[in-house]
């Protein structure tokens, strides 16, 4: 019965004469095969004309199965079994033909279809698959793949053709030990071994990179008995053992010397101390075991290093070479001004150098002794006379006094009266009698002193300032204030005085005020306020008048504002430096209260 469904035409790739046999290949032989058993072997009644016009009614498949047995297999009995050698080859070919579609209407009227995963020319049934070779699908038809080696694994490529793989990782399962190189050992066994190792070797131990061996005395290694006295060695006391030659031999016995000390088996060295270092100028040590070195800046007179502002000044200074000299304005000649000037300056003797113009020096003659120098204006040269109007008189006589002044026409002396109209200069003057006699001009002092009383006018007094400055300190009208915001307010306790600020104030007249103010939580309720201005902190004044008392027995006064007033103006007079401060009192309850508020001053005089 599974013959009868195999009716798909081959693949394209089957050839139809099989190249080994020269006969039909045995697909195609199935398949004609096939086809004939569908149509009736021969025997159909169905002429071709009937197949042409369309599929006539076909009887039971079981009823076509048992004609095609009864009328097939009685004429084939006695034949070898191969249907392919009964029927010639042309005949095959004229069946095809004739009947072509035969296969699809009886298939269509009694057959199943069938589902092909497959092409049977991949299987490759001719006798020859791939030894090794698995089968998987490509999709249309089945494939058979490479062979691995021996211990690959199959590797899925999800579509694509599986491939064989050596497996890199894995589990392992046992470790076991080998005894070799000269190691052995146990292990647990297991997936999670515990080894233990041990050696063969017994003494000391030598490797060459691969095994390990015994090492032997006198070849690879000095036994301790060699250097025992009972072999013939011995050593001096402060020893070392060791070699000093060049070249390869026996021990040698190595001094112990250069400070070093060879005791109870230690080497050790002598250590020292650093007592003093000194410095040789420009460097400075300050000397003793821990010295600190320095070096001072370099200055006119001193020796040391280079500052950072000194090096930019001689950095930036230029260089070149003087290729002339000259001079011009008269006076001063130069000689050799190309190589090496010398600068000449000539005049008369007993002349004086002057400007005969703007840029022209020049030399008076020789000036008379005893004579007064007169200038002659503009490019005129300067001369000199004898004669004049009191000129001999009052500079040629000794008369008056040191610091007396010259009078006009008269002789040195010392001035008894007069009226000054005005007066500058930095220095101190002291002056007897009234300034501007009764009617006063302008006069310019850095500082006045009087011993007595200062009159000003009764209309006009002392000018004010006139612009928003303050009086400098000591002098009248200087202020001096301090505050506390209400942002910034001191938190105060029940029935305590509590300092707010303070001011320090000099010695003077001074006229001391302020302002204080009262706030707290919406809740307090009040029931007194005091403030006031004293000398002592954290008290209020003992003096009821230089206090201020507000009966504030109220219930939440801070709700809405808080409660301020002023503290008047107290007039004070210090010998020495006082500091006032600016003092808060309340009586509250329920919730807090806090104080703040500004304390001045202004010295009076």
């Amino acid at each position: 019965m599974a013959n009868l469904n195999i009716t798909n035409i081959p693949a394209p790739r089957v050839p139809f004469i099989d190249e080994r046999t020269g006969l039909m290949a045995r697909e195609w032989y199935r398949f004609f095969l096939n086809l004939f058993v569908l149509t009736g072997s021969g025997n159909n009644p169905i002429t071709l004309e009937e197949l042409q016009l369309g599929p006539p009614n076909q009887p039971d498949l079981t009823e076509l199965l048992i004609q095609i047995n009864q009328n097939i297999a009685p004429q084939y009995e006695d034949q070898s079994g191969d249907f392919l050698a009964t029927l010639d080859t042309a005949q095959l070919m004229s069946m095809m033909s004739r009947f072509e579609n035969a296969e699809a209407a009886i298939q269509g009227a009694y057959l199943q279809p069938v589902v092909q995963t497959g092409t049977i020319a991949n299987y490759n049934l001719d006798g020859s698959p791939t030894a090794g070779g698995i089968a998987y699908g490509t999709g249309p038809a089945l494939a058979v793949s490479a062979a691995g080696t021996s211990g690959q694994v199959l590797t899925s490529a999800a579509a694509g053709t599986p491939t064989w793989t050596t497996p890199t990782t894995g589990t392992v399962t046992a470790v076991s030990v080998v005894s070799a190189n000269g190691l052995a050992g146990t292990s647990s066994g297991g997936a999670t071994p515990a080894l233990t190792l041990s050696t063969t070797v017994t003494g000391v131990v030598k490797g060459n990179g691969t095994a390990l061996s015994a090492a032997v005395a006198a070849t690879d290694y000095v036994a301790p008995s060699a250097y025992a006295s009972v072999n013939g060695l011995t050593m001096a006391t402060a020893r070392l053992l060791g070699r000093t030659t060049a070249a390869t031999g026996a021990a040698e016995e190595i001094s112990v010397a250069g400070g070093l000390t060879l005791s109870g088996g230690t080497l050790t060295g002598t250590s020292g101390t650093v007592t003093s270092v000194t410095g040789t100028a420009p460097v400075v040590s300050s000397g003793g075991a821990t010295p600190a070195i320095s070096m001072p800046a370099a200055t006119t007179s001193v020796n040391g290093y280079l500052t950072s502002t000194d090096w930019n000044t001689f950095n930036s200074k230029g260089s070149g070479t003087v290729t002339s000299v000259s001079f011009t304005g008269g006076i001063i000649t130069v000689a050799t001004a190309t190589t090496t000037p010398a600068l000449t300056v000539a005049g008369t003797s007993g002349g004086i150098p002057y400007f005969s113009s703007a840029s022209t020096w020049a030399s008076s003659a020789a000036l008379a002794a005893g004579a007064i120098v007169l200038g002659g204006g503009a490019g005129v040269t300067p001369a000199t006379t004898t004669t004049g109007t009191g000129v001999v008189t009052a500079l040629g006589v000794n008369t008056g006094t040191a610091g007396a002044f010259v009078v006009n026409g008269g002789a040195l002396g010392t001035p008894s009266s007069g009226t000054v109209t005005n007066l500058t200069g930095t220095a101190s003057i002291n002056i007897n009698g009234t300034v501007g006699a009764t009617t006063a001009n302008t006069g310019a002092f850095t500082t006045i002193t009087a011993s007595s009383t200062i009159t000003p006018s009764q209309t006009a007094g002392i000018v004010g300032t006139t612009t928003n400055n303050a009086a400098n300190a000591g002098s009248v009208g200087e202020v001096i204030t301090s505050s506390v915001a209400i942002g910034a307010a001191v938190s105060l306790v029940n029935n305590a005085p509590k300092t707010i600020t303070s001011i320090s104030l000099t010695a003077g007249d001074w006229d001391v005020f302020g302002t204080l103010g009262f706030n707290g939580g919406g809740t307090t309720n009040t029931t007194l306020l005091l403030g006031g201005m004293n000398t002592t902190n954290n008290t209020l004044p003992s003096l009821y008048e230089e206090r201020v008392t507000q009966n504030a027995a109220l219930a939440a006064p801070f709700g809405t504002s808080p409660v301020s007033f002023t503290i008047p103006t107290t007039r004070v007079s210090l010998s020495g430096t006082t500091t006032y401060y600016l003092v808060a009192y309340a009586l509250f309850s329920v919730s807090t209260c806090d104080g703040f508020g500004r304390i001045t001053a202004r010295r009076s005089r």
